[in-house]
């Protein structure tokens, strides 16, 4: 199957999408198609797989089933993350990120985190 996307405010043809692929719109515009990653439904299965993927964006997408605030300093951001980690305990994938990364994480509260190079 296909669709076609066509932001409100742009005028002019929609952008089609085939099965498999995936892409990221607002009001006015798209960003450019990409295959959909085989993770991305795991979520469902309370899981939160990675392949690859930077620290920061591995924690904004962590901070998204957690309160509080979750930070990534800029001297880790770019480190790379694989494997699958179980969203029901959040404070376990924090533990697991640093047997496998060289950071620490910080905890000031249980809802104001910050995770940083190890010293």
């Amino acid at each position: 199957g296909a669709l076609e996307i066509a932001p409100l405010g742009r005028s002019g043809p929609g952008l089609m999408l085939r099965a498999s692929q995936q892409a990221t719109f607002s009001r006015d515009a798209w960003d450019s198609v990409k295959p959909i990653d085989a993770g991305s439904g795991a979520w469902a299965d309370g899981m939160l797989v990675a392949s690859r993927m930077k620290l920061s964006d591995f924690l904004a997408e962590l901070g998204r089933y957690r309160r509080g605030r979750l930070n990534c300093d800029a001297k880790v951001a770019n480190l790379l993350i694989s494997g699958s980690y179980p969203l029901a305990d959040s404070e376990r994938i924090l533990d697991m990120l640093e047997l496998a990364l060289p950071v620490h994480v910080q905890r000031f509260t249980r809802y104001w985190v910050n995770v940083q190079a190890r010293v």
